[in-house]
């Protein structure tokens, strides 16, 4: 009886272990799989994180391509803004020059019709006076000189402002 019990008590023992030995292999089974799960995560992690710094490096050099593009721009507008303000300023003094020329042109005639005016006297007067005849001739010279300064100035000033006398 004391075999029996003894066998009983090793059987009984034999069979916890035999059940702990299968729990332990479902549990290693178990671990085996998760291992293997957990790998399988983690490869598609590193392959999702390689993707993902590949994507912030091309968006990092996107974006040093478009400040470089952008300076770039800012730079071209400061000097396109520096020559459309020196442009400003030489139309402007264009302008005054035109209009200093304008208002010499019109001292020129004004001053070219009173010498006309001045020569249509003087040969009224030097027909009435023939002895001051010699004196109109003159007179009549000095005018046609002053007449021929007085052109090529007219001309320049008509080139200036786009007028053709």
């Amino acid at each position: 009886m004391a075999l029996r019990a003894e066998l009983h008590e090793r059987a009984s023992a034999e069979a916890r272990l035999r059940g702990q030995l299968v729990d332990a292999r479902a549990e290693l089974e178990a671990r085996a799989t998760s291992q293997s799960r957990l790998e399988a995560a983690h490869v598609e992690l590193r392959g999702a994180i390689e993707e993902l710094r590949r994507l912030v490096e091309r968006e990092a050099a996107r974006r040093a391509q478009l400040e470089s593009t952008a300076t770039a721009t800012a730079s071209r507008v400061a000097e396109l803004e520096t020559e459309v303000a020196a442009t400003r300023g030489q139309l402007a003094t264009s302008i005054v020059a035109r209009d200093a020329a304008n208002s010499e042109a019109e001292g020129l005639r004004a001053e070219l019709h009173r010498l006309g005016a001045e020569l249509a006297s003087a040969r009224g007067e030097a027909e009435r006076h023939s002895g001051a005849l010699a004196e109109a001739q003159a007179m009549l010279a000095e005018a046609r000189e002053l007449t021929s300064r007085l052109r090529p100035a007219r001309q320049q000033l008509a080139d200036r402002n786009g007028e053709r006398a």
